[in-house]
């Protein structure tokens, strides 16, 4: 930006010399003074350069809005040019990103701007040739979408899109002729099936009950009835069962409990919990060194869940350590408690909440709950079934109901014992049971 003085100079270079123009940088002259006028209503022309450089950057313009809006052909099916600033920028940026969309590529990384990561499968691909309709269908495969909104990153930061943005989108860019088709990978067990991986536990113990996973999928427990003690394996590959070897580390529990069918942990790997029949008391230990379970020692805390179930077979905790669930096969009920100290079990009190599963079957073995505490699985030993049930209001078993969805794991296992999940995702999904003391391996997409 020049200063007047600046403008009015370079004017003035424009006159030609002579005794006319002599005095032309002389700041007397009326010639000087006449370029000097110029010169201010130069400086105001570089103030609206200035505005309108910054006005053209879509995520920072105001008064120009309606000029990208109309660029880019707002209003339409999906935005409405109506709202904040903010949002109708970003509509604008979201709209800019859209154009030209055509390939597989270019779906998946429209997804992206909304943060959402998903791969754009053909029809046919995705379910082969049995639907001759696939041929006309795209399948757009991801993990999960955030339950309201999806965060912008473009690469500037922006609030929030309606859900339906993303999904508008799509349908108005897919090829013609063609359906666009969302479908979730992971937690919905209609889209489970045998991965054809599994790992035996029977050199630690022939009667395994519990089950549970590291969250990086590199390390497994196992609770086995016989011994009454915890095993812990590693997976040189994250989630596959069938890189599992015995890490030959293990924690002895009969102290406490001669019959241990569950087990679970915080979620840092400190502390181990542990849940058995004979005592139906919930046991606490602090791990020094995180995961080990041969660092374990018993924390002298406990809590007595006898009141509600004596047969317990099942152990599960909230993400953030305030509230407890357990199972058994005296009531088939999942109970409720609140722990007024997260992770502290002596400081459990029951909730008065539960919810029964015995109409799916009175004899359950495992449960685990997704970490959004919005649904919940469990696995029977008669049916040999694994059952699919949505929580309203997370966490909350009051809001229970079961989603009539199940998956029968009797090809594998005729005696189950527990159930878990691939934590951060869904996609797989593991059994454990007594009848060949074997981990078995799904997928879920």
């Amino acid at each position: 930006m020049k200063t007047l003085a600046e403008h009015t100079n370079a004017l003035a270079g424009y006159l030609p010399g002579g005794r006319l123009f002599s005095a032309k940088y002389k700041t007397t002259s009326n010639i000087y003074k006449l370029l000097a006028g110029i010169a201010n209503e130069m400086l105001t022309t570089d103030e609206l350069i200035k505005t309108f450089r910054t006005e053209v950057v879509p995520s920072l313009t105001v008064d120009l809005l309606p000029d990208w809006e109309s660029a880019v052909g707002i209003p339409d099916g999906c935005f409405n040019g109506v709202g904040t600033i903010v949002k109708r920028r970003t509509d604008v940026l979201t709209k800019l990103a859209a154009l030209g969309v055509q390939t597989v590529a270019d779906f998946e990384q429209l997804a992206l701007v909304f943060g959402v990561t998903v791969t754009v499968v053909p029809g046919i691909e995705e379910n082969g040739t049995g639907d001759p309709d696939d041929r006309f269908r795209i399948y757009v495969r991801h993990t999960e979408f955030p339950a309201q909104t999806f965060p912008l990153t473009f690469p500037i930061s922006f609030g929030s899109a309606s859900l339906s943005t993303i999904t508008c989108l799509f349908d108005k860019l897919k090829p013609a002729n063609c359906a666009v088709v969302f479908k979730q990978i992971g937690w919905d067990l209609t889209q489970a099936s045998y991965d054809n991986k599994s790992f035996s536990v029977t050199t630690e113990d022939i009667s395994p009950h519990g089950l549970f996973f590291k969250p990086d999928g590199l390390s497994m427990y196992m609770v086995g009835t016989t011994t009454d003690t915890v095993y812990q394996y590693s997976l040189s590959v994250a989630w596959d069962i069938s890189t599992a070897s015995y890490a030959s580390k293990s924690f002895s529990v009969v102290t406490q409990e001669a019959s241990p069918t569950t087990l679970s942990f915080k979620d840092d790997g400190l502390s181990m919990y542990i849940l058995g029949a004979g005592t139906n008391t919930v046991y606490q230990y602090t791990l020094s060194t995180a995961w080990d379970v041969s660092t374990a020692s018993y924390a002298s805390k406990s809590f007595s869940v006898a009141a509600q179930e004596n047969n317990t077979r099942s152990l599960s905790f909230k993400n953030d350590g305030t509230k407890m669930y357990t199972l058994g096969v005296t009531n088939s009920d999942v109970f409720q408690y609140s722990l007024s100290t997260a992770w502290d079990v002596s400081t459990a009190s029951y909730d008065s909440i539960s919810f029964s599963v015995t109409s799916e079957d009175a004899q359950p073995g495992g449960m685990f709950f997704k970490p959004n505490g919005l649904s919940m699985y469990t696995v029977s030993d008669v049916n040999n079934t694994v059952y699919q049930y949505s929580l309203s209001s997370a966490w909350d078993m009051s809001t229970a109901s079961y989603d009539s969805v199940s998956f029968s794991i009797a090809g594998q296992e005729l005696s189950p014992t527990d159930v878990f999940f691939k934590s951060d995702d869904g996609t797989k999904m593991y059994i454990i049971g007594i009848t060949n003391d074997t981990v078995y391996q799904y997928k879920v997409d």
